[in-house]
């Protein structure tokens, strides 16, 4: 779906049941990270945009119930999250998703 002219995901009608995601690591939360997803998204993607993503792996509905110290965590592969993307989500064939987040015109 296009808001204000910006390709957006559908999480609803979005074939997200067919991602198998590559695990990239696994880990146990540690206390500074307790409750905080966007700060395990930067310490493995350098961002925290990317925090959706692991807890869709997780299958993580509450975040403050579920990320406590001790906790056990799959970090999925941005590589594979962008190849499903670009092979079933997208929408606009003039783009696609790349490794670096950034749109690039095919």
């Amino acid at each position: 779906m296009a808001v204000n002219g910006n390709q957006e995901l559908d999480m609803i009608s979005g074939n997200f049941a067919a991602y198998v995601p590559t695990i990239q690591d696994t880990i146990l939360v540690p206390q500074s990270m307790a409750g905080r997803l966007d700060l395990i998204s930067y310490q493995y993607y350098q961002t925290p945009r990317y925090w959706w993503l692991i807890a869709l792996v997780n299958d993580i509905l509450d975040i403050e119930q579920e990320i406590v110290v001790g906790a056990t965590l799959n970090i999925p592969s941005l590589t594979s999250w962008y190849n499903f993307y670009n092979a079933n989500v997208k929408t606009d064939q003039t783009t696609s998703v790349s490794t670096t987040g950034f749109s690039v015109l095919s």
